[in-house]
Formats: structure tokens, C-alpha cells, sequence
């Protein structure tokens, strides 16, 4: 009688004597489908034949010692992997980079495999921390159904400056279900430039005006950082506004480098820079449209603090007059104020070139009504990031008492009008509380559904109808 002898195997192995591994054995060698741990099928070669062909035997093994007989591994079949068998499911992906507009950074977002949220909302927070769901500043929030990417521009009302997303998705009981955050956007700065010498002293009738001649010069620039931006503002003074009130700085204000592409080189690092310590040798120059130096006076009527010279903006930029005069900057000095107001005096059928800074777009236009006495049009225009629960409130002083706050929340400042809920729609109303022929300040603050200020809009020295 033949003794069948034991091995020390591991678990997963069976014991099979050797006459119980004949060809017709469907546990044969010959007919075994071998299987590694883990689910990866490896046949033997004799498995190429169907298993209902007859198989030859195997040759017996002679054993190293004693007779013991052959000794065959049997793995078991093993439990399916959920992570091969079941695609994962794509989620949403945050994106932030810097914007095509000053101060402000475009974000995308898609949502992946997965859409079946009621709720979505994008929060920003200043700094390189993302914010948690419950903090931040709400910039979009949108109902579902989240069929199609998204994408909008995030106007901060802050240049060069840091900011971190997060997108927070909520079910029909508004708990939190998913959420995805992005690392650090900057904001795009603050560009300036100088127009060509082409410009007299009639620029429109006021420093507001002559706005409007920048953006000609900027449209046609090879660069597309200045092509891009869809406002901007005349470095001008005149009776009614000095230049360092009128001029919006959002922070460093840089010159386009056009040694790189998409690079800058910066003018002045902060408003207290602009306004007294200019420019110098480390700063260069400010350069025109195409990249290059001009040594042209540049109309200001400005002193070297920013405010109005007397008499010296050309009858508030709307006489091109050879008895009348205008205050220059010289744009090719590279010490202290002398860009602003180091050019001396002209007279203004000359033609000299302006300064332009970049602007965000507008919230709040407002001229004087042509269609109602003692009036002012009032425009609205909702921002890309405008959500229905937001708000934008508009506040009215009187430009005798001062500017506006920019967080219109001062008792000083009468309520006009507070848009909610919003739409993309614009907003006009006439404002016919005012007296005749007076002027006001009024300012724009778009907030979120809880009230955290996401920036806003002047709309200085505007005077009523008769």
C-alpha cells in the first residue's frame, strides 16, 4: 500500500495524491486553469486544447527523497478587486488663472461624470489658503442642473494680488457633498502706458472725457495684455477732480515688458509711490503701446502730488487754444515727479501724449438725464460674477462734501437704489432727487448673500440737469 506523505504547504495549496491527477481529472495538471492571487488568469500551456481533448500524461516527477508522490499547488479563486471592476467616477475640476482684465482672474470649472447636485458655489479667499465652505467670499453661486462647464471672470478690485478658490457642491438638503479647491490665481496688474504725441488741449470738456482716447492706442498694441482691457483712465487733472482722487490704483501699476511675452516690469510699486516718489533707473521708463521710450511732454495739469495746477489744464481740457495753458509731465525722466509735472507749461494747440492706466469694467455709469429736469441716468451693469441672492447697492453725495465710501455703508451717503436678486441684465433708473445743475459722487458695491463686499465702483463729479 502506498503512504501518501504530507508537506508543509501554505494554506492556499491542496494536497492531491498522484494517481488523482490523470488527463480525464479536471484538476489534472494538464486541465488546471493555474490562477495567480489577485485575479490575473495565467494558463498553463498544455490549456491551449479545450478541455474535452485528450490530454497525455504528465511525466512522473521522481521524488528527491523517499516515494512521495507529486505535489501540485491549487490557488483559490480570488475575490474581485471594486477598483478594476468599477470605473471611478470623474468629479468636478477647479481651475483659476490670472485674468484678461485688470484685477481680476478667470476661473473655469467642469463638473465631471458625476451632476446630480442641487446647489453650487465658488469662494474666494485672499491669500494662498483655500477657504472652507462657510467662509470666503461667495464669486458664483448657480442652481443645477450641471450639464456644461462653466466659466467667469472674477473681478477682485484688487491688482496683483493672491487669491485661492474653492467650489462647494450641495444636495437638496443643503449639506456639503463635494467640494474642490485650486491653488493660488494673481490677479492681473495694473498696466500703463503713454499714448503717441498726437493730442491738443481739447480733449472733451473734462478729465473724465479724455478717458476715452486710450483705448484706441490700446486696441491697436501688439500686445494682447493691453488689447484686452476694455477701460481705462486719462492721468488728467482738472478743476473738479485732482488726478490722485480720479485715478482708481488697484495696486502696483507695471509697465508691458516687451522683452517676453505676458511679462511686465513694475512703475510703481503702491499708490504712495505714484504720487511721491516717481519714478527712477530700477522702475524705467513708462513705454507706449509698441514698447518703446518717447521723449514728448505729456498733458497732465498736475503737480507733483497729483492735484490740479490752476488754470494750467487747457479751460479743463477743452480749449486747443494758443493763449490758453496746460501743465506737462516729462515722460523721459527717470527721477523722482518729474514724469508728472516736470514738462512745464504749453500752450494747447500743441500736441503732446497722455498717460492711460488700466480700469476694471465699469458697475456704474451715470451722466447727466437729458430726458427729465434735475436729473442723472443711472446704468447698473451686474459683473460676470453676479449670483440671484447678491446684491448692489448704490449711494449718492453730494460733491461738495466729499467722496463716497467705497463700502457704501457710510450715514453720510444717501440710498439710491439695491438691486436683488440679480440677473446679467442691466439696471438703469434716473435719480431725480437731485437739484438742478449740482454736482454729485455716487459709488456702486456689489455684495454677496452675506454681505462680504466684493468690490466696488466710482462715478465721480456728475452733474444734474437743469
Amino acid at each position: 500500500m502506498t503512504r501518501l506523505s504530507t508537506l508543509l504547504l501554505p494554506a492556499t495549496f491542496t494536497l492531491l495524491p498522484l494517481a488523482a491527477c490523470g488527463p480525464g481529472n479536471p484538476f489534472s495538471r494538464a486541465g488546471m486553469d493555474v490562477r495567480t492571487v489577485g485575479g490575473t488568469p495565467t494558463q498553463a500551456t498544455a490549456d491551449a486544447r479545450p478541455m474535452s481533448e485528450p490530454q497525455p500524461a504528465a511525466a512522473p516527477t521522481t521524488p528527491a527523497t523517499g516515494g512521495s508522490p507529486a505535489v501540485v499547488p491549487i490557488s483559490p479563486t480570488p475575490t474581485p478587486n471594486p477598483e478594476q471592476t468599477e470605473p471611478k467616477v470623474a468629479g468636478p475640476k477647479l481651475l483659476a488663472l490670472t485674468g484678461f482684465i485688470v484685477a481680476s482672474n478667470q476661473v473655469s470649472l467642469a463638473f465631471g461624470a458625476r451632476t446630480d447636485w442641487t446647489r453650487m458655489q465658488v469662494r474666494r479667499l485672499l491669500g494662498e489658503t483655500a477657504p472652507e465652505c462657510s467662509s470666503g467670499t461667495i464669486v458664483k453661486d448657480v442652481s443645477g442642473p450641471f450639464n456644461t462647464p462653466i466659466a467667469f471672470t472674477d473681478e477682485t478690485g484688487i491688482a496683483a494680488q493672491s487669491y485661492t478658490y474653492r467650489a462647494c457642491f450641495y444636495d437638496e438638503k443643503a449639506q456639503v457633498t463635494a467640494s474642490e479647491d485650486k491653488p493660488t490665481a494673481i490677479t492681473k496688474p495694473q498696466i500703463m502706458f503713454i499714448t503717441s504725441p498726437t493730442v491738443k488741449g481739447d480733449m472733451g470738456g473734462s478729465a473724465t472725457a479724455a478717458d476715452r482716447l486710450c483705448a484706441p492706442y490700446a486696441s491697436g498694441s501688439p500686445r494682447a495684455m493691453l488689447r484686452r482691457e476694455e477701460s481705462w483712465q486719462a492721468v488728467l487733472s482738472d478743476s473738479h477732480l485732482d488726478a490722485s482722487v480720479r485715478i482708481r490704483v488697484l495696486g502696483p501699476i507695471v509697465g508691458s515688458d516687451y522683452s517676453s511675452v505676458n511679462s511686465y516690469h513694475t512703475l510703481f510699486p503702491s499708490l504712495t509711490e505714484m504720487w511721491s516718489t516717481g519714478l527712477s533707473p530700477a522702475s524705467g521708463a513708462v513705454l507706449d503701446t509698441t514698447g518703446n521710450a518717447t521723449q514728448s511732454p505729456v498733458w497732465t495739469g498736475t503737480d507733483q502730488t497729483g492735484a490740479y495746477i490752476a488754470d494750467r489744464a487747457c479751460a479743463d481740457w477743452s480749449s486747443a487754444s494758443s493763449s490758453i495753458f496746460g501743465h506737462t509731465g516729462d515722460a523721459s525722466t527717470l527721477s523722482g515727479q518729474g514724469w508728472l509735472n516736470g514738462g512745464g507749461v504749453e500752450t494747447c494747440d500743441q500736441q503732446h501724449a497722455i498717460y492711460c492706466i488700466a480700469q476694471p469694467k465699469p458697475m456704474l455709469e451715470a451722466v447727466t438725464s437729458v430726458s427729465a429736469a434735475n436729473s442723472i441716468d443711472i446704468t447698473i451693469t451686474p459683473p460676470a460674477q453676479w449670483s440671484a441672492d447678491g446684491y448692489i447697492l448704490v449711494r449718492r453725495r453730494a460733491a461738495a462734501a466729499g467722496l463716497p465710501s467705497a463700502t457704501c455703508d457710510s450715514p453720510l451717503d444717501t440710498p439710491m437704489y439695491t438691486a436683488h436678486p440679480l440677473s446679467a441684465d442691466k439696471i438703469e433708473f434716473t435719480d431725480t432727487m437731485a437739484a438742478p445743475n449740482t454736482a454729485y459722487h455716487y459709488s456702486a458695491c456689489l455684495l454677496d448673500q452675506d454681505g462680504n463686499l466684493i468690490f466696488s465702483t466710482p462715478a465721480l463729479y456728475i452733474v444734474s440737469s437743469p
